[in-house]
């Protein structure tokens, strides 16, 4: 019978030897993609020792990639029902990154067994999308921030910080905190920002 792991974000062997080359190298770490499965963790291996999921189900969009804490990335990925053909429950997820010798390679593998996340099928009326949130280990790397997925959804939060450069907003103004839009239109309006900013030479 397999071991049961608790859940959490477990940073795997080929990420452990990534963060050594890049730190010789010192060179950013780029995270790729996130997924989710339904499977677990098979016997005879450890989390650690995953190179895939045990069992892919549905792509995550990358939404958000932040470093509050020292030594770790935290990566915001969505798995949204349009691209479920089957209902399932999530329990398990990953985020791949970029190793200059192998290419992809699967770098954080995630356990949510022990509280899977009900991903509904496309063809259900009710639609939905499931945010999932990764902590990953990078040591002294630098992290590339800037890679997310212009498809995904943002919260109010992430619209504050990518206008706060250049708008305020009244309170009257401000939309509710669970007000979501896909940031194509926050690039949208910060190209358009940009240009204007070119022209007037403000």
């Amino acid at each position: 019978m397999p071991t049961a792991y608790k859940d959490g974000n477990y940073l795997t062997e080929k990420g452990r030897a990534l963060i050594a080359k890049l730190m010789a190298s010192k060179t950013q770490i780029e995270f790729t993609r996130a997924a989710v499965g339904s499977g677990t963790v098979p016997d005879g291996k450890a989390p650690k020792d995953m190179t895939d999921l045990a069992e892919w189900r549905a792509p995550g969009m990358i939404s958000e990639i932040s470093t509050p804490v020292a030594g770790e990335a935290q990566i915001v990925f969505q798995v949204f029902s349009r691209d479920v053909e089957v209902g399932f429950l999530a329990s398990e997820g990953a985020i791949w990154a970029m190793d200059p010798d192998e290419g992809e390679i699967l770098y954080t593998y995630i356990v949510i067994a022990e509280s899977p996340e009900w991903i509904r099928a496309a063809s259900d009326p009710v639609q939905k999308f499931a945010e999932f949130t990764c902590i990953n280990i990078v040591d002294a790397v630098e992290v590339d921030v800037t890679v997310i997925n212009p498809e995904a959804i943002a919260t109010m939060d992430v619209m504050k910080a990518r206008f706060a450069a250049f708008t305020e907003l009244s309170s009257a103004e401000t939309p509710g905190e669970n007000t979501r839009v896909h940031l194509r239109v926050l690039e949208q309006v910060e190209d358009w920002y940009e240009n204007q900013t070119n022209e007037t030479g403000e």
